[in-house]
């Protein structure tokens, strides 16, 4: 009778079993009872089971989810298509060139230029050396204009640099990220989706 003992049956049934055990008989009563507690287990079990079953369906299915949500996000954006990419030896200053295309000759554009720690301005005015923003007013011309500017990195790492330009009612944005490796630094620059200025 001690192989009957289980978690899953119920109170009433254990003290069946009990009572049976203390009078070492089974009366026709208790086959019954033992028969229909068994038929709950089971279908409580099989609910169990299909229950189980649903949440590794729903479980795998945000998975995969996931998984395709995280490859789609590392996957360059069509507004992303690297503009140019290059490499320059480590050490060495790097040279990159901002492109902005115009409708017409504009003048009064505000131009900026924000760098993250780890990357300087390449000048030897002290000023523009220790600052990690500059901006100023200028014009472009009619067509394809290139503003080049000078920086290095203090070491090894990943870096960004964000630069904008603000004409024909909108700010045109560039991202230069600075890969730096021990012996080169990958460049790339990105043009991002132009906002609309108020």
């Amino acid at each position: 009778m001690n192989d009957l003992k289980n978690e899953n049956l119920t109170p009433e049934l254990e003290a069946l079993i009990e009572e049976a055990r203390k009078e070492n008989e089974m009366t026709p009563e208790f086959r019954e009872k033992v028969y229909r507690d068994l038929e709950k287990t089971a279908e409580k079990m099989r609910r169990m089971r299909k229950l189980r079953m649903f949440f590794a369906t729903v479980s795998a299915a945000a998975a995969i989810f996931l998984l395709v949500i995280g490859i789609s996000s590392s996957l360059p954006k069509p507004e992303e298509t690297p503009d140019y990419a290059s490499t320059v030896a480590q050490g060495k200053p790097v040279t990159i060139e901002l492109l902005f295309n115009a409708k017409s000759d504009l003048e009064n554009v505000k131009f900026a230029i924000s760098l993250e720690d780890g990357v300087n301005f390449y000048s030897s005015n002290n000023e523009i050396r220790t600052t990690k923003q500059q901006s100023w007013h200028g014009s472009l011309k009619k067509g394809e204009n290139r503003i080049p500017f000078v920086v290095y990195t203090e070491g090894a790492g990943r870096f960004s640099i964000t630069a904008q330009a603000e004409y024909e009612k909108f700010i045109h944005r560039r991202k230069i990220l600075l890969d730096a490796q021990q012996k080169e630094v990958a460049v790339t620059m990105l043009t991002l989706d132009p906002i609309p200025l108020d």
